[in-house]
């Protein structure tokens, strides 16, 4: 499980786990609320590419986080720096259309869990909303059953991409300057 942790103002609003602590302060985020809090499905397209292998790899580095080496921008977000290595990576692509951003990944997976006919109160939960039921029930009955989230997301058709997988040592992505 991927998991975003609450910042230490926020302590109190969530269940911690005894590894919360092991997490560097540069690296704790806050949630946007406790639903944000959420277990998605994995593709195995991913598993193929070494994810788990990286995972290992940068446990046995001693990370307590997923992407160790990311640091914050002038806004004190983790992902800003990344935003701009891709703005800059997505032109060594040929791709100059401002349109496509770090964000837009996002809306291509809802597009691609619609393309599956994934039930809405599925898609809404993988993009992390509510469960799509409307305001009603919303509050109502429990988080929906992992296995069944597993059976709709199983179903999505990723387009594939010309990638080896992941090797400790091998492969970085480096831009060469502009």
């Amino acid at each position: 499980m991927l998991q975003d942790r609450p910042s230490d103002e926020d302590r109190d609003l969530f269940e911690q786990s005894e590894a919360d602590g092991d997490v560097p302060e540069s690296h704790r985020r806050t949630l946007k609320n406790a639903a944000s809090q959420r277990l998605v499905p994995v593709p195995k397209q991913l598993i193929d590419l070494g994810l788990l292998r990286y995972v290992e790899w940068v446990q046995a580095q001693g990370a307590t986080v997923l992407f160790p080496t990311l640091t914050k921008d002038w806004h004190g977000k983790l992902s800003g720096s990344f935003s701009k290595f891709f703005g800059r990576y997505k032109r060594t692509l040929g791709i100059r259309d401002s349109r496509k951003v770090l964000y837009s990944f996002r809306h291509c997976m809802k597009d691609l869990l619609e393309a599956a006919a994934v039930p809405s109160k599925y898609l809404q939960r993988v993009l992390g909303h509510t469960t799509g039921d409307g305001a009603t029930t919303d509050g109502y009955g429990s988080d929906l059953p992992f296995d069944l989230v597993v059976e709709h997301f199983s179903r999505i058709q990723f387009p594939s991409i010309p990638a080896l997988p992941w090797e400790p040592g091998r492969g970085s992505v480096r831009l060469s300057a502009e």
